[in-house]
């Protein structure tokens, strides 16, 4: 049996964003045309749906650990680990396969984590990190009572 929560938040996160860039990875790598699904024209800045994906992944990943540690940590794995997914379309695609494959996959790797997911694995820690404080607070405030 497993004695801590923070693994399984790690765990739902990377599956779900692998599974988010498996599925839709012509959204997450570079291209100079872009073929967006029709849904994303609902989001207020289109361009950013990859973003808002990998943050509504990231979620679980950021509230599931108990602690601001684990839950960063937890989100960097998943920020690092999932474009491989995306990674691993693009280079199983007998389009892209050629002499410049492996400039391409490190490129399309570096794209996703900088382009599409640094920001909402920054901000959901951000997020945390002051839920944390705000609860701190509270709760040092209720023990002086």
């Amino acid at each position: 049996m497993i004695k801590t929560r923070a693994p399984w938040g790690f765990v739902v996160s990377t599956l779900a964003l692998s599974l988010v860039m498996a599925v839709w990875s012509d959204m997450f790598l570079w291209a100079k045309v872009g073929n967006l699904p029709a849904w994303v024209e609902a989001l207020p800045s289109p361009i950013l749906a990859p973003a808002y994906l990998a943050f509504v992944c990231l979620v679980p990943a950021t509230f599931v650990p108990e602690t601001l540690s684990s839950a960063r940590s937890a989100v960097m794995k998943s920020v690092l680990l999932s474009p491989l997914s995306a990674v691993a379309v693009f280079a199983l695609n007998p389009l892209h396969q050629n002499a410049a494959i492996p400039f391409n996959v490190v490129f399309h790797y570096v794209w996703i984590v900088l382009f599409h997911c640094l920001v909402p694995g920054l901000l959901l820690v951000a997020i945390r990190t002051a839920a944390d404080v705000v609860l701190r607070q509270k709760l040092s405030g209720r023990e002086h009572r």
